[in-house]
């Protein structure tokens, strides 16, 4: 497990940082993300393809913004291998991104993501963007992890540390992480974020999730101090037959001085 720790380490310390013009940190996918799950059969493909509409204010404009997100992951041995492609539409200026990555459970119970995602002729995507994060048991059900991202944007480039914890109960868990972003040019940015998922029913899970801080979205070049915001969503699944489940939710996110996002979101998941 040292040279799953020593990977994270290393990827956090080498990346260098230059000044960032409007880099948008892509926060809200990452409070959105699931946890993997291990158990059942192995050699399962799975399959999910979801929509989000938000309505946008900035300052006196309203706009669109649309996501396409279509995933497939497939699982053996302890691993959750999986390829993401997703539209990003905001206000007709379209955006590619294609994200390839995989779980690894390990013996110990500790767990390891690894993440490379690229942009296609991107005007406010990254173009490329690294993730790798380390989970391990500390007391019994609260394991410890440590994140790091790094982005690539047309005008500089972010990284992002994220240690945190994670307690698990039964189904059920709860995570909770302190993140800083390292720039050049530009003051460090701080925010935390919390995310509970609850399995109400044998076919229904449902999560709340919460971020609050600084340079949530960076939509304007300003000081940190004065891009301070929020980001709430919540969302339901329901699992209509064995292999197949539907899922909707909502978010709502604010940042200063004049941003609002109010997002609508659905989406289908099949196993095969």
């Amino acid at each position: 497990m040292k040279r799953a720790i020593c990977a994270v380490v290393i990827l956090f310390l080498i990346l260098h940082c230059n000044p960032v013009i409007a880099a948008q940190l892509d926060t809200e996918r990452e409070l959105k993300e699931w946890s993997p799950y291990f158990g059942g059969e192995d050699r399962k493909l799975y399959f999910d393809s979801a929509y989000e509409y938000s309505r946008v204010n900035i300052s006196s404009r309203k706009v669109d913004w649309q996501l396409y997100t279509n995933l497939i992951m497939y699982r053996i041995k302890g691993q959750l291998p999986y390829i993401e492609f997703n539209v990003h539409n905001r206000d007709r200026v379209i955006d590619e991104t294609l994200h390839v990555g995989s779980y690894f459970k390990f013996r110990d119970s500790s767990l390891l993501l690894a993440e490379f995602g690229f942009g296609f002729d991107t005007d406010y995507i990254y173009r490329f963007q690294a993730k790798a994060e380390y989970e391990r048991p500390l007391i019994k059900a609260l394991h410890w992890k440590l994140g790091s991202r790094y982005l690539h944007y047309k005008a500089a480039e972010v990284l992002i540390a994220s240690p945190g914890m994670i307690y698990y109960y039964g189904n059920h868990y709860l995570m909770a992480d302190y993140n800083v972003s390292i720039t050049e040019g530009r003051r460090d940015a701080h925010w935390a974020t919390a995310k509970v998922n609850l399995e109400l029913h044998q076919r229904v899970n449902a999560w709340f999730g919460v971020a609050a801080g600084e340079r949530l979205f960076d939509i304007q070049t300003l000081p940190a101090s004065e891009q301070e915001g929020f980001i709430f969503f919540w969302g339901i699944n329901f699992r209509l037959l064995e292999n197949m489940k539907i899922y909707g939710g909502y978010s709502y996110s604010e940042e200063q001085p004049n941003f609002i996002k109010r997002g609508f979101n659905g989406g289908l998941s099949l196993k095969f």
